[in-house]
């Protein structure tokens, strides 16, 4: 559990960076991993998993307070299990090709395979309207 955090923020990082590191995760099923995540996560608080003292803990004190500014509220919880997954997949969509290269085709792949479901978890309301 403790290796999950810097694992995802490196995966994050190679979808922001686009490189062979992202085409090579992409090519065996990070985009499906990612979606799966998705779905069916069910982590502790990310500062709990962490080694205290960590960098990692440090950032993710950082996101914790961005998202608090952002959210207007004094919570310290991270919002959900299936944020930093969705982040990962939202960095990937954002770097899209245009026209989709090979890479996107296979992100876009794996979003359209579970959009439902994610849309599902992530608000059950919103498949009742």
């Amino acid at each position: 559990m403790q290796d999950f955090h810097p694992a995802l923020a490196a995966v994050d990082q190679a979808a922001i960076q686009r490189d062979q590191r992202w085409q090579r995760l992409v090519d065996v099923g990070i985009a499906d991993v990612l979606c799966i995540n998705v779905l069916g996560t069910k982590m502790k608080n990310y500062l709990q998993a962490l080694p205290s003292g960590s960098k990692d803990v440090q950032n993710v004190r950082l996101w914790v307070k961005h998202v608090r500014y952002h959210a207007h509220t004094d919570t310290d919880q991270i919002p959900s299990s299936f944020f930093k997954p969705m982040d990962v997949l939202l960095h990937a969509a954002l770097n899209f090709s245009f026209p989709p290269n090979g890479t996107d085709m296979k992100v876009i792949t794996a979003l359209k395979k579970y959009w439902s479901m994610m849309v599902f978890r992530v608000s059950p309301t919103l498949i009742a309207l």
